[in-house]
């Protein structure tokens, strides 16, 4: 069985995104979770799971041993504010600012960082980046929190560290505001400077 946790598919403002796992699913074997905790308020506590029956029930079952149901009329609401058509508009709104801070991402590192990489972007509130090769991005984003900035480094999403993880960061860009973008990746390109310079190799 394979669980697919699309947390961030409706954020996505790309022309074509990348189908779920679950709509090529031809033998039942794709459990599909969503949640509304990163497209619209994690306060809702509100979610859905799809995949067979049986399986449903027994989660359901499971769950009611850990905690209560979300309360009924927060289920309530929200059904109501996507029968009304209010959270489609809600998505197009906030795909249009997550696609516009994503330029100015890739503007920001393309002049004060050009030789990060962004190597993917989902169309959500991040996307990834390939550091240089002599850039532990573990240590660069301890550096980085020391001086206000908060950045994941690679290594936590890999089963395996590795010095091939370590090269890898991901930037978020939810809940920045765009003119904070720019301003801190020049200070990353300058603790950069500062803290990983690049040393010659002697011929």
């Amino acid at each position: 069985m394979i669980v697919e946790d699309d947390f961030e598919f409706e954020n996505s403002f790309i022309d074509k995104p990348f189908p779920a796992l679950k709509s090529l699913d031809q033998n039942g074997r794709v459990i599909y979770v969503g949640s509304l905790s990163k497209t619209f308020a994690p306060g809702l506590r509100l979610g859905f799971i799809v995949g067979p029956k049986p399986l449903v029930d027994e989660l359901r079952a499971l769950k009611r041993l850990m905690l209560r149901h979300a309360p009924s009329f927060l289920q309530r609401a929200f059904a109501l504010f996507v029968s009304l058509g209010h959270y489609q508009s809600f998505l197009r709104k906030q795909s249009q600012i997550y696609g516009q801070r994503e330029r100015v991402l890739r503007d920001a590192l393309r002049e004060y960082l050009p030789a990060f990489q962004i190597i993917s972007s989902p169309g959500g509130s991040f996307c990834w980046v390939r550091a240089p090769e002599h850039i532990d991005t573990t240590a660069l984003t301890a550096v980085a929190l020391q001086n206000g900035i908060v950045l994941e480094p690679g290594e936590v999403f890999f089963s395996r560290v590795s010095k091939g993880a370590r090269r890898y960061i991901r930037f978020g860009y939810g809940s920045i505001d765009e003119p904070k973008i720019a301003i801190g990746i020049k200070t990353l390109a300058e603790l950069v400077a500062q803290h990983f310079p690049v040393v010659s190799r002697k011929r």
